[in-house]
């Protein structure tokens, strides 16, 4: 809960009072929320993509990021420059400060949205000595958020859009009816921490705060009482709970048996626990509450993953619900001004390889006829969505990686439906409240014109808007309009009387029948987690990337969720698109992948030698033939004085900063060292960079482990062919490797620390025996004679061949006893008490015969027995 004088808080009554802990934010942990950030740690996303040497020093970035927030906070519809806060740091601190902003301005956190003064959108342009082409395919909301952001950057952008309009999903209706209807997205779930506020303010955009008060009718019409509705809301939020401790218990015993558990079951499971039987009124609330979650989640609650079926939950925003008055559209519209975007351009095909992307397909002229494109690029941005990507309508050359498909086939795509009534401006019949309910007769139906949207609150206008979820959502597609709005009826007149006229104008959606779409928004299906939302964002090959809320952890299913995907996927190309950033990232990544585990000594000196060659082609002020430090730029740490090592790696991490910074450029040469063609790095595994304060010591050849490890890693091809494993399948290979050699390893130890503990033990024992001896001069050991140390282990072998032939107690008991005097008579009848017990035990032929003796009597007992 936040006080903030931005965003109202819904939850505020009159006076001031909360019905929770209040917590309030100081203005710059305020600009942070402003933008969807944290204000006192880092935010999810930050932590994945912030420079190391940045977040290192997390305390001193929060307060640098926060107050560069407050700053564009005051006036975010101005492009924001960093020579603006420059003078608010220290000499020693520019630096910093700069790649803070040079990171936040990436990232879309500052100068995003509809900038007025922006150059590249007032005819002026942005000089980017690192300028791409890139081609970005889907103008809805992430498509146009991400191309705004990369022609701010400098960057060629061209948007490709399939439809004749913008928006994908996000589709306002401005003809058919008196005033705009949202036919896809509707709802602001709250500004507060939400990726789109910004937007919403600078545009100045009107809506109405919605009354979350719902009036819910029986099937025949009468209301539900509010008590009951309170009380069955509770009831039903304990099934939720209890749903939530099984699957925390579960979890903990068998997280196989979880990950294919779904959510419904597992609400069944809670009422047959309970032992309650609901009667049948009940019964019904309880339904209607599910078909909400169900249009929430939009899928049946049959296909959601008990085990992850919420996992955005800690990432809601904060604020009233919202209408948005002129429709979700004009949001898009604002943002889409200015930008290359060809309609009815549907791609089919995209190529990427090591030299650019190529994307084909089919565009419609005006006058209907076809004809077929081709856009050469440096980088595509695929903004379609999770249903399009499912149905593999859009194919790749070479294909997706399988971590990649193995998520889009994991996630699940849900539909939501709507049927949309206009009346006369004289014949609103129903009650002044933003939106009602309706209870079906049967579970099978219960998503048919479960909830009515009240649009005369809204625009002013009499409109109603019926909501389908679950299985209804999908059934109302295939059935003809005229049954909808007659089955509509019939529910409105058993609630408001016979009396009510028919609408003048209704229209019906149908999401899951457009081939453009496939379907409404993401859910977590069972066995999908959310970890395939990252899956999805992540770039392949650092040419072909991806957006839209299927790529959004933090919020799918949502427009913000769409918006933030696109300023992330932005922010990946920018640094994708810089080579120098670029480079060392990448091999950062590449070595860190590989040696994740962490250690010392030769496995860091080997990703020492890989990251020095990024430092061999760097044009940096240290020059590689510098021979007094052994020549090139690792030469210093194969120095044999440590003053001249320690100067060896100050350098070094000098050079690996001024690259970070972006002061310093890579030379271009090939693999060799020589003038050419620039060398690029091949991998997409991501991990930290380098810790550079661990490369230390000299240079020396791999061991066996690493040698028989490298072998095993898949090799990365020059030419740009995919590796026989992918990103996940490298790392889950390499976690595998290490581990085993760790347990190697330790047991290694282990056997060295038994094997130095018993000699020790034994080196104690002969200083003993050694005193014992020198003391009475008699053959004791540990105070045990020869007759006695042969007594104890004839009865051990008496035992064991007792136990060996399961006799019971009364029977061993009497078998040994004869057995044993008879044995050791035998025994003392030769002549062995002159014998040490250490040689006479140590022949190998006196223990065979003693044994032979033990089973000679034991077997003539047990017999007799």
């Amino acid at each position: 809960r936040v006080l903030s004088s931005a965003m109202p808080d819904p939850d505020v009554e009159e006076n001031g009072a909360t019905d929770g802990p209040v917590m309030v934010l100081t203005e710059e942990e305020e600009a942070a929320s402003f933008v969807g950030l944290l204000g006192k740690q880092l935010g999810p996303r930050e932590g994945c993509c912030l420079p190391r040497f940045i977040a290192e020093n997390e305390k001193v970035y929060l307060e640098v990021r926060n107050t560069i927030l407050k700053k564009w906070k005051e006036r975010p519809n101005n492009h924001f420059l960093f020579k603006e806060i420059e003078a608010d740091f220290k000499e020693s601190e520019k630096d910093f400060g700069r790649a803070v902003f040079d990171f936040l301005n990436n990232y879309g956190y500052i100068n995003s949205g509809v900038l007025s003064d922006h150059p590249s959108f007032n005819g002026g342009t942005v000089d980017n000595p690192n300028k791409k082409s890139i081609v970005v395919i889907g103008a809805g909301m992430s498509g146009v958020t991400a191309a705004r952001q990369l022609k701010k950057f400098g960057h060629d952008v061209v948007v490709l859009e399939g439809r004749d309009r913008i928006g994908g999903r996000v589709n306002t209706d401005y003809k058919t009816f008196a005033s705009p209807v949202d036919l896809g997205a509707s709802i602001i779930t709250g500004l507060g921490g939400n990726p789109l506020g910004v937007v919403t303010k600078q545009i100045g955009t009107k809506v109405h705060q919605i009354d979350l008060k719902c009036p819910i009718f029986y099937p025949d019409g009468k209301e539900v009482d509010k008590h009951d509705d309170d009380s069955i809301w509770s009831q039903f939020e304990e099934l939720l709970d209890g749903t939530d401790r099984m699957r925390k218990h579960i979890g903990k015993n068998d997280q196989d048996k979880l990950d294919k558990m779904n959510l419904m079951a597992a609400i069944k499971d809670q009422e047959e626990l309970k032992h309650t039987a609901f009667d049948e009124l009940t019964k019904h609330v309880i339904n209607w509450h599910i078909t909400n979650l169900e249009y929430a989640c939009a899928t049946d609650l049959s296909d959601l993953s008990l085990k992850n079926w919420d996992q955005d939950d800690p990432y809601g925003f904060r604020g009233d619900h919202l209408f948005l008055k002129e429709g979700y559209s004009s949001v898009v519209s604002q943002l889409a001004k200015g930008l290359d975007i060809r309609f009815n351009h549907i791609v089919d095909k995209v190529d990427y390889r090591q030299e650019g992307v190529t994307v084909m397909g089919t565009a419609t002229a005006a006058d209907g006829e076809e004809e077929t494109f081709k856009f050469d690029a440096d980088m595509v941005l695929v903004t379609v969505s999770l249903g399009v990507l499912k149905s593999k309508m859009v194919t790749f050359n070479p294909p997706l990686p399988m971590w990649k498909t193995a998520s889009i086939g994991r996630l699940g795509f849900g539909l939501i439906n709507k049927l949309v009534l206009e009346w006369k401006e004289e014949d609103v019949f129903w009650r002044d409240v933003d939106m009602f309910g309706h209870i079906k007769d049967s579970p099978e139906n219960r998503g048919n014109n479960y909830m009515y949207w009240n649009l005369k609150k809204v625009t002013g206008k009499p409109i109603l808007v019926s909501i389908f979820s679950g299985k209804a959502a999908h059934k109302l597609e295939s059935t003809p309009k005229e049954d909808l709005v007659k089955e509509a009826m019939e529910q409105l007149r058993r609630i408001y009387g016979e009396q009510i006229p028919d609408p003048i104008r209704t229209l019906k959606t149908g999401w899951k029948g457009d081939p453009l779409a496939r379907g409404t928004y993401s859910y977590v299906k069972v066995g999908a987690s959310g970890s395939d939302y990252d899956k999805l964002a992540r770039p392949v090959k650092d040419r072909l990337f991806f957006a839209g809320e299927a790529t959004c952890r933090l919020y799918p299913a949502t427009v913000p969720g769409a918006h933030a995907s696109g300023l992330f996927a932005a922010g990946q190309i920018a640094d994708a698109a810089n080579p120098v950033k670029h480079e060392l990232f990448k091999a950062n990544e590449a070595i860190m992948s590989r040696f994740k585990a962490g250690g010392s000594g030769k496995r860091f000196r080997k990703g020492f030698r890989d990251a020095r060659e990024v430092m061999r082609r760097s044009n940096s002020w240290f020059s590689p033939s510098d021979a007094k430090y052994g020549g090139g730029v690792g030469g210093g740490i194969m120095s044999s004085s440590e003053k001249d090592r320690s100067l060896r790696k100050i350098k070094l991490e000098s050079s690996f900063q001024d690259l970070m910074d972006g002061k310093i450029g890579i030379l271009e040469v090939d693999s060799k060292g020589q003038s050419g063609m620039p060398f690029f790095m091949e991998d997409t595994v991501s991990s930290p960079p380098l810790d550079l304060k661990k490369m230390v010591g000299g240079v020396e050849e791999e061991d066996d482990l690493e040698a028989k490890k490298r072998k095993q890693l898949p090799t990365v091809s020059p030419d740009f062919d995919e590796p026989e494993y992918q990103d996940d399948d490298i790392i889950d290979m390499t976690d595998t490797l290490l581990s085993k050699s760790h347990r190697k390893r330790r047991k290694q130890e282990q056997s060295r620390d038994r094997l130095r503990d018993k000699i020790q033990r034994k080196m104690q024992k002969n200083k003993r025996k050694k005193k014992e001896r020198k003391n009475d001069g008699s053959l004791r050991t540990s105070g045990l004679v020869p007759d006695s140390y042969i007594r104890n282990y004839i009865k051990k072998l008496l035992a064991k061949y007792a136990a060996h032939h399961k006799l019971s107690d009364e029977q061993q008991g009497q078998i040994l006893d004869k057995a044993y005097t008879k044995v050791l008579k035998d025994w003392e009848s030769k002549d062995r008490k002159d014998l040490a017990v250490k040689k006479w035990m140590g022949n190998e032929k006196r223990k065979k015969s003693l044994k032979a003796l033990v089973s000679k009597y034991s077997k003539r007992y047990a017999k007799k027995k």
